[in-house]
């Protein structure tokens, strides 16, 4: 068995995102195009300041297989699942932290081999739904999706001046419409190329994309919402009932894709932030950035969202029967009522609780997990 190490020389981040690679997502110019990953270079200024060197997993690997460093001289963090981290770790580099920041599903693959991969590692950072799949015997943790930067402050836009419901969102759904041929070819060959499934069937019942293209078509045909996102141009992707559906209210409400996220949304009263999936602890960075945007946020997502957030502090869209009941309850909504809402945001961003989705609260913890 190889001997502890009681202070690593390099950390390497390892991840399967091409753009994170060759040290690129160590710069915040960089880091700061990708939701959730600024956190990065706030962690590698901290392990600076220890003397401790932070790197990208495939920098890594060239260093140890060029002989520039010893694998054992090097601490794996890993993102989801990454060819790095397991080479890395196979050579003699110690697994301190496994995390997967993407919803079970889209990341199948992790979160079916959790048990084992999470074994590898001190430490496993995943929803907590998902924390009874880690292994027994392993430090496993919640995570709290970093989401914003503690500095900045939002808009006081007054009532009176902002627009009525935004929604921003690119046109994604859970599943490759395809046909029948299609799908075994396309299975057939991520079998023979050995590709991890991209989705997960067990968690396709607690999709919310249609819940999301429901209040599309519901808001949008009123013309009571703005959308914004990318991908809006084309709904081959979507199922044909929903391509009929919205072809005409989405071509009126022509989306463009979104510069400044929180600029945008602080010139509205509601947002609406759906999840991918509604999974246990899956609460990212949609309701955290309406209330870093200082706008109310009609929310629909993890079922224990109250666990994470205050109930004061968002809409709770399951509440409804229907989509006709909330829009008649935002229209009851008074400018005194909206206020406080979302005067109970703010305080909850500058609490301990809220602390914990910034940037720098997720860079102190992954720090402490490293090093405490």
């Amino acid at each position: 068995m190889r001997p502890p190490v009681t202070s690593p020389k390099v950390v390497a981040l390892c991840t399967k995102a091409a753009p994170f690679s060759e040290n690129q997502i160590l710069q915040r110019e960089i880091a700061r195009q990708y939701p959730g990953a600024l956190w990065v270079p706030e962690l590698a200024d901290r392990l600076h300041q220890r003397g401790i060197a932070m790197v990208t997993g495939d920098v890594a690997l060239q260093q140890v297989r060029a002989g520039e460093r010893q694998a054992s001289e090097i601490w794996v963090i890993e993102e989801d699942r990454s060819f790095e981290a397991e080479q890395l770790i196979r050579l003699g580099a110690k697994g301190k932290v496994l995390l997967c920041c993407e919803s079970p599903l889209f990341a199948a693959s992790f979160y079916q081999g959790l048990h084992q991969t999470s074994s590898n590692f001190d430490h496993c950072v995943v929803f907590g739904g998902a924390l009874k799949g880690a292994n027994p015997l392993v430090k496993s943790h919640s995570l709290y999706f970093p989401s914003f930067d503690i500095n900045y402050r939002y808009s006081d836009m007054p009532w009176g001046t902002r627009k009525y419901l935004v929604m921003v969102a690119g046109n994604k759904y859970w599943r490759i419409r395809r046909s029948p041929i299609r799908q075994v070819a396309a299975e057939i060959r991520d079998l023979v190329l050995r590709r991890p499934p991209r989705f997960s069937s067990e968690y396709a019942s607690t999709q919310l994309h249609d819940e999301r293209l429901a209040a599309i078509s519901h808001f949008g045909w009123k013309g009571a919402l703005d959308l914004y996102g990318s991908g809006w141009g084309n709904l081959n992707n979507l199922p044909l009932h929903w391509q009929n559906e919205l072809s005409t209210t989405v071509s009126r409400l022509n989306p463009v894709p979104c510069v400044d996220k929180l600029e945008t949304m602080a010139n509205y009263k509601f947002a609406l932030c759906f999840e991918n999936v509604g999974f246990p602890g899956y609460v990212t960075e949609k309701v955290i950035d309406c209330l870093v945007a200082g706008v109310v946020p009609i929310y629909w997502g993890a079922p224990d969202i109250r666990e994470f957030i205050p109930a004061t502090c968002f809409i709770d869209a399951r509440k409804f029967s229907a989509l006709d009941a909330l829009d008649a309850h935002l229209g009851k909504i008074t400018e005194v009522e909206w206020a406080e809402i979302v005067s109970h945001g703010c305080a909850f961003l500058q609490s301990i609780a809220g602390q914990r989705y910034s940037y720098t609260g997720f860079a102190e913890r992954m720090e402490a997990m490293l090093i405490g």
